[in-house]
């Protein structure tokens, strides 16, 4: 280990245009100075990838077609947004980036996770059809048995037109460590130190795609639905971690 980070002192990352090559592997000390200059980098990685990134955006865009229909509308957020914060790494809280170039992105998975469980709780409590027994749900997410006719992009970052990064440094403070590392032993006492922590999160656009199977020429009713459920989610639950904080709410923009 020692040897991997005598290494790591002389790597120039101050050129790195991938903020998740960053994170994965240039921490050089496990200090709070330490993952604060990691974090620093990636945010300016992400500025310097922008370029090649707006080329893979336009080609990804351009791809979204072809035998099936899609509907798609840009997003804004609201305040920050943080998805992935669980993801294992070698910092406590990760971030959500495209595999390839380092942006943030909204994996389609949990784009679809929110659509389902607001539409059966949301929707469901004023109409039976909409709950997660329900057929209307079942025709627009599918079952554990069957596919949904309705497929969640990920949902990528609208490229900035200036070079400036979409990750943002912000820092939570837990007041009550010792409560919560002793899971549950040592009361929460208002006599702990709080200990900020940092973290990444995201500000800016992000286009959503909603694309829909073949359905005897139903498929603008069942997008149409889609879309709603997706912008009442957004809206109302907000996307990815800390969403009753305020953080991940999101408004459409104008079509």
């Amino acid at each position: 280990m020692s040897c991997r980070r005598d290494h790591l002192n002389v790597v120039v990352t101050g050129q790195a245009a991938h903020s998740g090559l960053l994170l994965d592997s240039y921490l050089r000390e496990r200090t709070p100075e330490g993952r604060g200059l990691l974090l620093q980098e990636a945010m300016a990685a992400c500025g310097r990838a922008l370029p090649i990134y707006r080329e893979a955006y336009a080609r990804w865009e351009g791809s979204l077609g072809g035998e099936l229909r899609f509907v798609k509308r840009v997003f804004r957020t609201k305040g920050r947004v943080v998805v992935g914060m669980g993801d294992k790494g070698v910092l406590e809280n990760g971030v959500s980036l495209h595999h390839t170039y380092g942006l943030p992105m909204i994996p389609g998975s949990g784009v679809k996770g929110l659509c389902s469980h607001y539409c059966g709780a949301a929707w469901g409590s004023a109409d039976a059809n909409f709950l997660p027994t329900g057929e209307a749900h079942r025709v627009l997410f599918g079952t554990s048995n069957e596919r949904g006719l309705l497929l969640f992009e990920d949902a990528w970052l609208v490229p900035p037109t200036a070079a400036v990064s979409p990750l943002q440094l912000d820092v939570m403070t837990p007041h009550f460590s010792d409560y919560y590392m002793s899971t549950g032993q040592t009361p929460p006492t208002g006599q702990q130190d709080p200990k900020p922590i940092s973290f990444l999160s995201v500000e800016g656009r992000f286009l959503f795609a909603i694309g829909c199977m073949p359905s005897e020429g139903r498929e603008a009713q069942w997008l149409s639905l889609g879309l709603r459920i997706l912008a009442e989610a957004l809206g109302h639950w907000g996307i990815g971690s800390k969403t009753r904080a305020g953080y991940g709410r999101m408004e459409a923009e104008a079509a």
